[in-house]
């Protein structure tokens, strides 16, 4: 089905069209059904694409694996090659790709521009100067000389929500031999490490990030020798259209190497369960990423999972008030607060919290939302209407323990006793105020729960070991950013938490050190024996495809905010479309 411009958009430069499917059905059968795009500022349509059959996967399967014999022989001087066809693609039509991707999920264009594709571009380098053998570079400077060198695929798990917000940090593994070192004595027999690659990895992205979390892990798997087939977000289809499109054009010499499968959720599962699949990445919400894990189970197949996190914000009483509140508006409030990366609740001691509090609620109130096309833009819709009536009962639960309104609230077609939407709604979008409560505790669901939207609840604490009983007794999996002027003070504090991730007076969505990306969310493999995840097999040999590494976004506090936090600005859209790779202004 050819891209609908019924709302008179400029044409984008990638022809907004399905990745064309295999077609196994016997004629007599139904037309294949179609995923509605929708823009979700004005709730139109605007436009469709095919759902790929189910019977078609194994056939797509089939050609995937044929492909990766040829590729995975290939020199990785050639896989390089390719790979920089494709980063050459995505910095030609940057523009067009941020827009697209604005138009389909709703946020703001300079966090399309920066966060996604400026990503993207920054894992496509990294790979290729690796494949090439060219010393990398760090984009900004690291607590860790050697932790900027770390390959990095960024993971919402999230949002799905996977969220949220929000990275999966990945490595590729060559397919050489290489031996231990051990000596044939006769008592202890020489043995060789080889490793392989998985042949066939599949990608199923959240709608948080959908370009970024759909081409950074493909670009691992293929860059360490596999074919790759990625079912994007069905909330935006025309994103996974134009990723079908990049990749039938970069790959133009390797046929079904980097395919894409278009559907709802039930298509994910069909496709990571498919027989002939090696390896599945799922960033997304917890509820689905544990369905699928059980799922997964009894096939022993290798999987990595980023499933949603809610990152906690500790901010000490010698912290520096202004950047900590700089931080944890934009840490909850960009990407209209969907990403697994982003702040979900804030714990600040008590001398100092009114004072916290009251800047947040200014700079929040400051915030202005509205479509991608105002480039002063800082909120927009959230990507789809599925998450209203939870964030509705959530705000209504805290609301119901008297956790007071410091900003925000119920959006304006939010109303009537059960807060369902008016008739006249549909053409608002699905936007939700930037909402932000105090006087919260660890028993409403607000403190409890990963929120995929722009509600931020404060906490008053005593001190540093509240903070830290009450990150830990969250146990689920969430990463913490501990903001303090005190570096050693900070240092001890992350020490005794069990997070996941960690941050000093920095956010885990650290776009300033793409490389370090940590992503947040619940990582976890099915059968570590069969994936190889030195975490939580460290008497392993040999690495895997998707090995992980960690950084610690670490700052000393002084400033009061980074360049790309907000406020946006023309000026800023201006810099960053003229250079995507430029994460600030």
């Amino acid at each position: 089905m050819p891209f609908d411009r019924r709302d008179g958009a400029p044409d984008l430069g990638i022809e907004q069209e399905p990745f064309p499917p295999i077609h196994s059905a016997e004629a007599g059968t139904p037309p294949p059904a179609v995923l509605d795009a929708i823009n979700p500022a004005t709730r139109e349509g605007i436009g469709g694409v095919i759902c790929t059959a189910q019977s078609d996967l194994a056939a797509i399967v089939a050609r995937a694996r044929d492909a990766a014999r040829a590729w995975g022989d290939l020199p990785s001087w050639q896989h390089a090659k390719a790979l920089s066809r494709l980063r050459d693609l995505i910095a030609q039509r940057a523009p067009e790709i941020a827009e697209t991707i604005a138009r389909g999920m709703g946020k703001p264009l300079i966090e399309a521009l920066s966060f996604e594709v400026a990503a993207v571009l920054d894992a496509l380098d990294d790979r290729i100067a690796k494949a090439s053998g060219v010393p990398v570079v760090a984009t900004a400077s690291a607590p860790a000389s050697d932790a900027t060198s770390s390959d990095a695929t960024s993971s919402d798990a999230t949002s799905s929500d996977a969220t949220s917000s929000d990275a999966t940090s990945s490595d590729a593994t060559s397919s050489d031999a290489t031996s231990t070192g051990a000596t044939n004595t006769g008592q202890n027999p020489a043995f060789q490490v080889r490793d392989t690659t998985r042949a066939v990895v599949c990608v199923i992205a959240p709608v948080s990030s959908p370009f970024e979390l759909a081409m950074s892990p493909a670009i691992a798997a293929l860059a360490g020798g596999n074919a790759v087939i990625v079912k994007p977000s069905s909330s935006t289809p025309l994103v996974g259209s134009m990723i079908a499109r990049l990749f039938e054009e970069a790959f133009t010499d390797f046929p079904a190497l980097a395919q894409v499968v278009h559907g709802t959720a039930d298509l994910g599962s069909q496709l990571a369960t498919a027989e002939g699949v090696d390896f599945v990445v799922f960033i997304g919400s917890t509820r689905v990423g544990r369905k699928l894990r059980a799922a997964l189970a009894p096939l022993l197949r290798p999987a990595l999972f980023e499933m949603g996190g809610a990152v906690a914000l500790i901010v000490c009483d010698d912290a520096n008030l202004e950047r900590a509140a700089n931080a944890a508006v934009f840490g909850r409030f960009s990407n209209n607060g969907q990403g697994c990366a982003n702040v979900n609740r804030v714990y600040v001691q008590r001398t100092v919290a009114d004072a916290f509090i009251h800047k947040v609620m200014h700079k929040v109130r400051a915030l202005k939302s509205g479509p991608y096309t105002d480039p002063f833009c800082e909120i927009g819709p959230l990507a789809n209407g599925r998450g209203l009536q939870d964030l509705r009962a959530v705000l209504q639960d805290a609301l119901d323990e008297r956790a007071i309104l410091v900003a925000g609230g119920f959006p304006a077609h939010v109303t009537g006793p059960n807060n369902g939407e008016r008739r006249s709604a549909r053409g608002q979008g699905w936007y939700w105020p930037p909402t932000v409560l105090a006087e919260v505790n660890d028993t409403m669901r607000v403190m409890k729960e990963a929120i995929s939207g722009p509600i931020l609840p404060i906490q008053a604490v005593d001190d540093d070991r509240a903070a830290i009983a009450l990150v830990n007794d969250a146990a689920d999996g969430s990463g913490v950013c501990v903001f303090s002027s005190d570096l050693s003070r900070a240092h001890q504090i992350v020490a005794q938490l069990r997070a996941g991730h960690a941050a000093i007076n920095d956010l885990l969505m650290n776009s300033a050190v793409p490389s370090l990306n940590p992503g947040n969310g619940q990582h976890c493999t099915v059968h570590p024996e069969q994936s190889g995840d030195s975490r939580l097999d460290p008497g392993r040999t040999s690495s895997h495809p998707f090995s992980m590494r960690e950084g610690l976004p670490l700052d000393d506090g002084g400033n009061a905010r980074e360049a790309h936090w907000f406020p946006y600005s023309v000026a800023k859209l201006r810099a960053i479309e003229a250079s995507p790779r430029k994460r600030v202004a």
